[in-house]
């Protein structure tokens, strides 16, 4: 009997999950949190600086690194950390230097990450320790960092335009998502279920609300009043974690800093990975981070995104399947077998709320309708990356850019 009805009630709690996640007004709200280009008077603007690490970025460095140096903000550094990079990222970043003067510095760092250091936080505090070295030099204090990535493209107003909000939002902390591009349907279909992911997970309201514990930040851009930054340790209180930037939005936000994110898709955009080897080095360096390493907390994640997601479609199709054979098997029955109707209205109900959540990312990444459903295939493809970023962790570490991260 408990077999028997199996797959209606699996069926039936797909259909709660996208049910509960399409009435509830707090997810869809995210496509409403945008940052849009603002004009402030140069006096009000505080001094900034911007720190980006890079290793081997010569692809993107002449555009990237030109457009932070080129931002319309009066009182900017730039200091861009070389993290040991094997391409022309050198010689492109001391051409730039050149060219953009006192308004970029450079920091050649050589120094493997010490223990208890991943690669990006060791690069910044880097970049920190230089900036430190020139204010005992007499450069004047400045009153807010930006760390961001340096593959990321800025429009020449970003940065001051994330400031007028930090301002006009009485904000500690400033986080600015960009506009996602894609090169083929490989690259955009599981990344739309990465972005569907976070937003039902986190929505950007409970992030920015002071009485919920978590928070979410972006690595591309977080634009932080220096004083709490140094007051919870900087980066070093997020050495070792592959997720650096989510665990310091946890941890400026724990410290009482009043958090502000959006989307800029005017102010920010890029391309996150190159193609499907790219995207799986990336995506198995951080996604078993995002269950803490707990092995179970992984098949459980699995396990539920197949059965809840997945699975839909099937459960649509195979209801249709069984009341087309109880029809045919019992033509006395007019209704045929409510399992079999059950069955089939739950997984409709299942997958096509999945569709209607799927769209509005979608809508936001500018992607074309068809996208809307392909979240079967998405988070199957997700569940991948998971098992393969817990497989390489147990295995002898995750790997970036030439490095493993050991478990």
């Amino acid at each position: 009997m408990l077999m028997a009805w199996s797959a209606p009630v699996v069926a039936a709690m797909a259909a709660g999950l996208w049910l509960y996640f399409n009435v509830d007004p707090r997810y869809g709200r995210n496509l409403h949190w945008r940052i849009e280009p603002a004009e402030i008077d140069d006096a009000e603007l505080p001094a900034v600086v911007i720190v980006v690490p890079g290793r081997d970025e010569a692809e993107h460095l002449p555009t990237s690194l030109a457009e932070l140096c080129e931002q319309d903000y009066p009182d900017l550094l730039v200091i861009f950390v070389d993290d040991a990079s094997t391409d022309a990222t050198p010689a492109i970043a001391a051409e730039l230097k050149a060219t953009y003067g006192e308004r970029l510095e450079v920091v050649r760092n050589d120094v493997e990450p010490p223990a208890g250091w991943v690669g990006k936080p060791w690069a910044i505090e880097q970049g920190l320790r230089r900036l430190r070295a020139m204010e005992r030099g007499g450069r004047a204090r400045v009153a807010h960092l930006c760390f961001t990535d340096a593959d990321l493209h800025w429009s020449a107003d970003c940065l001051r335009s994330a400031m007028a909000h930090a301002m006009a939002e009485r904000a500690d902390v400033t986080g600015l998502f960009p506009r996602l591009t894609f090169g083929s349907p490989i690259e955009a279909i599981p990344q739309v279920q990465m972005v569907t992911a976070l937003g039902l997970a986190l929505p950007f309201e409970a992030a920015m609300d002071p009485e919920v514990d978590d928070a979410i930040l972006g690595g591309g851009f977080i634009l932080v009043k220096r004083g709490l930054y140094e007051s919870i340790g900087g980066h070093e209180a997020v050495a070792g974690k592959v997720l650096e930037d989510i665990e310091l939005g946890r941890a400026l936000k724990r410290a009482r800093g009043r958090l502000r994110i959006g989307h800029g898709p005017a102010l920010q955009w890029c391309r996150m990975y190159d193609g499907w080897a790219d995207m799986w080095e990336g995506l198995t360096k951080n996604s078993y981070s995002a269950v803490r390493h707990n092995v179970w907390a992984m098949a459980g994640v699995v396990v539920a995104a197949v059965l809840l997601c997945v699975l839909t479609p099937a459960y649509a199709v195979g209801g249709l399947v069984w009341v087309w054979v109880s029809a045919l098997t019992q033509p006395d029955a007019v209704a045929g077998d409510v399992r079999a109707w059950l069955t089939f209205a739950c997984g409709a109900t299942a997958y096509f709320g999945g569709v209607r959540i799927t769209n509005a990312v979608r809508k936001l990444l500018d992607l074309p309708a068809w996208y809307a459903f392909t979240m079967p295939i998405g988070v199957a493809v997700g569940c991948l990356f998971l098992m393969g970023s817990a497989w390489q962790y147990h295995t002898g570490g995750n790997r970036w850019k030439g490095r493993r991260y050991a478990g």
